[in-house]
């Protein structure tokens, strides 16, 4: 019995399995975490790196299509890049995840005014003023 056991804690000690696990590559490299990827993706948004950055959050969103910063984080990349109508989408997505997370909205702010949307802007704006308890 004690046998048995043992690949089981050998895997759960390498970090293998659990749910934010990508499964990995069949090859004997170790599956990278939903935070490792939406981390990477971080770095290069850090330094600017915006479509550097998309492909790790993209991959984020497939490892676990509920991780709410993933979508947050691309649509402000893709806002960065002038690519608004993409960055409207996943920042739409977040605040159906996170609706009380004002950061959603003024994310959105920045990509409805790059789209000339002035109304919508100023919609999101009241009610990320609203979530941190300012007044409209």
């Amino acid at each position: 019995m004690r046998r048995a056991a043992w690949p089981v804690l050998a895997l759960l000690a390498a970090g293998c399995g659990g749910p934010k696990d990508a499964g990995g590559d069949g090859g004997g490299k170790p599956a990278e975490t939903v935070d490792a990827v939406w981390l990477r993706g971080m770095d290069h948004y850090q330094k600017k790196e915006y479509d550097k950055a998309i492909p790790d959050f993209t991959e984020a969103i497939r490892l676990d299509p509920k991780f709410a910063p993933a979508y947050r984080d691309r649509g402000s990349s893709y806002s960065r890049l002038k690519e608004y109508d993409k960055a409207v989408a996943d920042l739409t997505e977040y605040i159906r995840l996170k609706p009380e997370d004002p950061e959603g909205y003024e994310f959105r702010v920045l990509a409805y005014n790059g789209l000339k949307d002035a109304a919508k802007a100023s919609a999101d704006l009241r009610m990320a003023e609203k979530l941190r308890g300012k007044k409209p």
